[in-house]
This record gives C-alpha cells, structure tokens and sequence, in this order.
C-alpha cells in the first residue's frame, strides 16, 4: 500500500521530469495535448528503424536505437537487457 507521503513524493518526481522534458521540446510539441504527443513519439520511434537503415551509422543514433528497444545503458556504451 502507497502512502500519502510515498504518492505525494512521486507525483513530485514526476512533474519535475516532465517539466526536464518539457524544456526539451519543440513549440510544436509543447502545443500538443499529452494524448496527441505519445502517438507523434510512438510514429517517431515506429521510423527510427528506417531512418537507421537508409544513413550513415552513427553511435548516437544506435544507442538511441538500443534504448528505445528495452536495452539498458550501464557504463558508458555498454548496454545489457534491463
């Protein structure tokens, strides 16, 4: 059972990370309802497969690649499944 200090903790956890990923964000997308912002992110991460295998690998984009598809990163480029 969560208590009201543990929930009021995490709510604020999570409105600072959202106000850390909010700063990131294009006008366009700080304009979007939360709803419209998941699917744009879901088509985005839907065509980095594409956009990886039509470029130049770069490590970036493959860690960013890896992330997205449940791996972890532990140290600095190494990744294992987390």
């Amino acid at each position: 059972m969560i208590t009201i200090a543990l929930s009021k903790f995490l709510l604020l956890k999570l409105a600072v990370l959202l106000g850390t990923v909010e700063a990131k964000m294009m006008e366009e997308e700080k304009a979007m309802t939360r709803p419209k912002r998941i699917e744009y992110y879901k088509s985005v991460k839907a065509s980095d497969f594409d956009l990886l295998q039509n470029s130049t690998l770069k490590l970036a984009y493959l860690a960013r690649y890896m992330s997205g598809q449940g791996l972890t990163e532990k140290r600095r480029n190494d990744f294992y499944v987390g």
